[in-house]
């Protein structure tokens, strides 16, 4: 969910965060996910939405959000999709 909480800084309705503090954030985020035992294709799938949140292509970190959220797939609650699949929504 780190990832997602990077993404939130895209939506409309939040105050744009410039480039350096994203891409810092981005740095943190991708150093955290490092120490987690995750499998490699949801890693890599966090990972790509958090490299997501560095630049302005909203469609871009919609579809890693997507593809983060089918990698995740029954590791996730109901609650965790509908606040990502919400996420998504957001952004578009």
């Amino acid at each position: 969910m780190i990832a997602a909480r990077l993404a939130v800084a895209l939506t409309p309705s939040v105050a744009p965060l410039p480039p350096t503090v994203r891409a810092a954030r981005a740095a943190g985020a991708r150093s955290w996910l490092a120490t987690l035992a995750l499998p490699a294709a949801v890693r890599a799938a966090c990972i790509r939405v958090v490299d997501a949140t560095t630049r302005d292509d909203r469609p871009a970190l919609v579809a890693a959000l997507t593809t983060m959220v089918d990698a995740a797939g029954r590791a996730l609650d109901l609650r965790s999709r509908a606040e990502l699949d919400t996420l998504a929504r957001q952004l578009v």
